[in-house]
């Protein structure tokens, strides 16, 4: 799936999600590896193929003058979530805040219930083929 974004970050953002595979502690490694025409100004377009959580297109955003960047990633739900912060974080943030709300009302037992119902519930849908 791809989410094309418009950059002009003006805060620190990081990844949100920790990854299998993640870089967020190689990025020092990674940066002597960045094409010089990326830190000269001349790259205006940043693709990520396998954005993941994301911790070099947050770094490449956070450095460089990119006007736009496209992320790929098989995984849809992955996607989903870039999509949602990018296009309506505030009903996230209500939707997680309600939903820590209901957990920390619980008691450790019914914590645990709610975590498994929650877990299934994911679980449950459908899986789509690879293409």
């Amino acid at each position: 799936m791809e989410l094309a974004i418009n950059t002009g970050l003006t805060v620190c953002a990081k990844p949100f999600v920790k990854w299998a595979g993640g870089k967020g502690q190689l990025l020092s490694t990674f940066e002597q590896y960045y094409p010089s025409e990326l830190i000269q100004g001349c790259i205006k377009r940043y693709i990520e193929p396998f954005v993941g959580g994301g911790a070099v297109l947050f770094d490449i955003l956070q450095k460089y003058r990119i006007e736009e960047a496209f992320i790929y990633d098989i995984n849809e739900d992955l996607i989903n979530t870039y999509q949602v912060i990018k296009n309506d974080v505030d009903a996230l943030v209500e939707f997680l805040s309600d939903l820590e709300d209901r957990y920390l009302k619980l008691n450790k037992d019914a914590r645990t219930d709610m975590y498994y119902e929650v877990r299934d519930f994911y679980n449950s849908r459908p899986l789509k083929a690879i293409q």
